[in-house]
């Protein structure tokens, strides 16, 4: 129905502006811990946040996620926020910001493997957006040229798209507030034990980054992949893909507000690509169009 649609698609801009000021929180952050820990407690967190959730719901007549699934999606989760973390490391936050926003591209390339078709349409307004991050994210006097640190973000960008993939196909079919919660508890204790294995962590550097960690675990974490979970019950990944992409904007307002970063025309250009990419994605097509299209989308639901 047209209301699920809308419900949706405003989900979806919540999840994109916490995500947007969960950029600041997370750049602050990393200024006390290493990536894998930072990465490891905002999630295991974001799993304590959902547990009295997950008790309550546990009377609840709905499918459960098949263990193995669960296992990959929470494997991918992992190893995009590692990717993501450490090549941030490595490079600018500019430059970051706008590879990490090739999953846009990078969805519905991999949907394809999925059998999940992707109407014209959102090819359009996935480009579109991609011409927008890249006025509001580049800039004119960085060179273009692949580095380390690029080719790691890149890596999670694809991971990123992979992500909203699997979620397209198991969200339909799952309990939301525990499929989250899982994701959480198994990624966040994978990312722990590495980091206390391999990155020189102190207890103070924690405390020092505790009001950053929080904001992302409980609101960049808990509330937002759930909403995306929600969200994307009821729409495909590459419309999901171009919703989220408005994280960037928000990135830039909240940079403005916050931190008093200045926009300049370019950016102020780029961010309204990407808003005209986020209407555009709203004309759907018609119910009879509709029809003969859902045909393309294989059972997007994992029967366990």
């Amino acid at each position: 129905m047209r209301s699920d649609a809308l419900r949706a698609d405003l989900l979806l801009l919540v999840a994109a502006a916490i995500w947007g000021a969960g950029f600041i929180a997370q750049k602050l952050g990393m200024d006390h811990m290493g990536p894998l820990l930072f990465t490891g407690l905002r999630l295991l967190i974001g799993a304590l946040v959902l547990l009295p959730l997950v008790h309550l719901r546990r009377h609840r007549r709905r499918p459960r996620t098949r263990p193995a699934s669960l296992a990959v999606v929470s494997l991918v989760l992992l190893c995009a926020f590692a990717a993501q973390q450490i090549g941030i490391q490595h490079t600018t936050a500019s430059k970051a910001g706008f590879i990490t926003a090739l999953y846009v591209i990078f969805t519905p390339i991999i949907g394809l493997a999925f059998a999940q078709r992707t109407r014209p349409g959102l090819w359009l307004c996935a480009i579109l957006a991609l011409a927008g991050l890249a006025l509001l994210s580049l800039q004119p006097t960085e060179p273009l040229a692949m580095q380390a640190g690029d080719a790691i973000v890149l890596l999670a960008a694809m991971l990123w798209g992979l992500h909203v993939v699997l979620i397209a196909r198991l969200a339909p079919a799952s309990d939301p507030v525990r499929l989250a919660f899982w994701q959480f508890l198994l990624a966040g204790a994978g990312a722990t034990a590495i980091a206390l294995a391999i990155e020189d962590n102190h207890t103070r550097a924690v405390i020092q980054g505790l009001p950053a960690l929080l904001y992302s675990a409980i609101f960049a974490t808990a509330v937002a992949f759930t909403i995306q979970i929600l969200a994307q019950r009821s729409a495909p990944a590459t419309h999901v893909a171009v919703l989220l992409s408005f994280e960037a904007v928000f990135a830039a307002i909240f940079g403005a507000l916050i931190l008093h970063d200045r926009l300049s025309p370019r950016e102020i250009a780029g961010a309204s690509l990407v808003f005209l990419a986020v209407l555009a994605s709203q004309i759907r097509p018609s119910r009879r169009t509709a029809a003969s299209g859902a045909k393309s989308f294989p059972p997007s639901t994992d029967p366990g």
